[in-house]
């Protein structure tokens, strides 16, 4: 999805299609918008001023995510099995990280073999400002990245070092929003905010709201709430 475009007569939406890497072309009488805000305030043309001031006041946090490629399992040390999901004791400074998952944890292999560890660590955080923390994942070497990650592991992991065989690491500079008060909600009035919400009649699902928030078509639904959370142009 590179542009949006309310038309006369619809939205125009241009997609890149991967397999022949050309622009295609769609046309609808409307279209569900769901994407991050920050996003879709560069996507959809002529943007209303509330989706831009979303943008603007949505913080969002930087992640690094590393896939650690392992030649063989890691040794079993007494105590608990190991988990899907594992996390490290420790604190901000012996343990940076949220852990990782081990994507072969659930094999139905008799013999457990090669497998892949996917490490997480958040940096919104990061010296108190997400901003911050996105240079510090922009600009800090793959070696500093690589060398940290595996001797956070190492804590537990003693054997880690000595059966990795690649690391891939993917920076995301916005991988989601973090919750602030109010942060949600951007006010286009005076009495009526939004935070991706259009009213409608109860038991009705917005399908079609204009620029300025007004449904212009109701689908009729059963049990479902006063306002749908859910943006469309």
């Amino acid at each position: 999805m590179v542009r949006i475009e309310r038309t006369r007569g619809g939205v125009v939406v241009d997609a890149l299609d991967v397999a022949t890497q050309r622009i295609e072309r769609w046309q609808a009488a409307s279209a569900v918008v769901a994407l991050p805000v920050h996003v879709a305030a560069r996507v959809v043309q002529d943007a209303p001023g509330f989706l831009k001031d979303a943008a603007l006041r949505v913080v969002q946090a930087p992640w690094l995510v590393a896939n650690l490629h392992l030649r063989a399992p890691l040794h079993d040390r007494p105590g608990a099995a190991p988990s899907w999901d594992n996390v490290l004791y420790g604190d901000a400074a012996t343990a940076p990280g949220l852990g990782y998952v081990d994507a072969k944890h659930q094999s139905l292999q008799t013999v457990a073999g090669a497998t892949v560890l996917t490490y997480y660590r958040a940096l919104g955080d990061a010296y108190g400002s997400p901003l911050v923390g996105r240079q510090l994942l922009q600009h800090k070497p793959w070696a500093q990245w690589r060398d940290e990650i595996v001797a956070e592991l190492s804590v537990a992991h003693p054997d880690l070092a000595s059966k990795v065989t690649r690391m891939e690491i993917t920076r995301y500079g916005h991988a989601m929003a973090v919750p602030v008060p109010q942060g949600l909600c951007v006010r286009r009035s005076q009495n009526q905010s939004v935070a991706g919400h259009c009213r409608c009649r109860p038991g009705a699902v917005c399908a079609l709201p204009t620029a300025t928030g007004r449904a212009t078509r109701c689908l009729k639904r059963r049990s479902l709430p006063d306002t749908w959370p859910a943006v469309a142009w």
